[in-house]
């Protein structure tokens, strides 16, 4: 609760990925973030190395409701306001 915005439930089906789309995407969540007057957002998952190469800074792990239970928190700066503390 004292990590928010989230970005939650972002799938790409396999049958489109390696198309660009999954780039695109991430990328217009940092672009309309920002125009919102968002400063941060954050995400967890289990998955490692895809968020990085778009700019999400890896947090540390958390306890989750999911299995498994520890997942990677990731934080992303929109580049407007404050950085994050």
């Amino acid at each position: 609760p004292d990590l928010y915005p989230w970005l939650a439930n972002v799938y790409l089906d396999p049958a489109f990925r390696g198309r660009g789309l999954g780039r695109a995407l991430l990328c217009s969540v940092r672009e309309n973030a920002a125009a919102l007057g968002i400063p941060t957002l954050y995400l967890f998952t289990e998955t490692s190395g895809l968020y990085e190469r778009f700019g999400w800074e890896f947090a540390g792990e958390i306890e989750t409701y999911l299995t498994p239970h520890r997942q990677r928190l990731y934080r992303l700066s929109t580049g407007i306001g404050s950085p994050p503390a």
